[in-house]
Formats: C-alpha cells, sequence, structure tokens
C-alpha cells in the first residue's frame, strides 16, 4: 500500500495544483482525521491518472474504514476550486455506479462543489463550470439530486 501512495503521489509536493498541505507537515495514514482526509485527497487529486487514483482511494478509504462522504466532498471542493469540473462529475458518476456512498452524500458532495462554484466571484472557467451546473439540474449526473 505504501509503494501505490509514494507512486501516486510522485512529485505532488512540488505541484502547483496541490495545495492541500503545508510545508511543515506532512499528513500520514496514521495522524488526526484531517491528516487522513489530506492524504486520500492528494492521491486522488494528483495522480495523472484520475481512474488509477480513484480506484487508489478507494483501497485506501475501505483498508483504514475512512468516512467517503468527508473524503470525496473535500476532493469535490479542490476539483471544483481548480476548475477541473469534469474529474467532479467523473467522481460523482463513479460514486454512484460504485455505490460507495448513499443518496445523502452524493447530495452533500454536489453540494459541496456547487457552493465553491458559486463563491467563486473570478472562475476562470465559466463554461466548466455552467457545464457542470447544467448537468446536475438536467439530472445527468445524479438522476436522483435535488437541489430544493
Amino acid at each position: 500500500m505504501e509503494v501505490c501512495i509514494t507512486q501516486a503521489l510522485g512529485g505532488a509536493a512540488s505541484d502547483s495544483h496541490t495545495s492541500l498541505i503545508s510545508k511543515s507537515q506532512v499528513p500520514t495514514l496514521f495522524g488526526q482525521s484531517s491528516d487522513r482526509t489530506q492524504l486520500v485527497g492528494m492521491v486522488l487529486l494528483s495522480g495523472s491518472d484520475f481512474s488509477a487514483g480513484f480506484d487508489l482511494t478507494v483501497r485506501i478509504i475501505k483498508e483504514f474504514r475512512l468516512n467517503p462522504v468527508l473524503i470525496f466532498t473535500h476532493c469535490s471542493r479542490e476539483l471544483a476550486k481548480l476548475g477541473r469540473f469534469s474529474e467532479i462529475s467523473t467522481l460523482i458518476q463513479r460514486l454512484v455506479q460504485e455505490e460507495l456512498v448513499d443518496d445523502d452524500g452524493v447530495d452533500e458532495i454536489v453540494g459541496a462543489s456547487l457552493l465553491v462554484i458559486a463563491d467563486s466571484h473570478n472562475q476562470v472557467n465559466h463554461a466548466g463550470a455552467y457545464g457542470f451546473i447544467t448537468q446536475v439540474t438536467i439530472r445527468k449526473i445524479v438522476p436522483r439530486f435535488s437541489i430544493l
């Protein structure tokens, strides 16, 4: 498991898009809950292949009995901040397909992404955000999601 995580993170510490940790503290799976959430989020977000990162993330969540809703909500917020809306859609679709979270969890993850988009006044990728919101509202991503 340690080798898989190390390979997945690769150059994550030097990646400008990965601002999840401070320079003075590296999160571990044996630390506090927030450390574990950050580390698993880094695994998902820093991989070159989203599918491989997702698979490893799910494996870590199951092995260490972590809260998938908390972790994927954190990841969806970070993806929204980075403007990676297609990956949020993929994440949600995979969560629904593999039944990793219940309906309330999916609602929480989608809602967290939408809040980040709404709070982002200087959104670079307006078209991507609009596309994501449109997919959610016409229920292409999550058929049972209700904005009301």
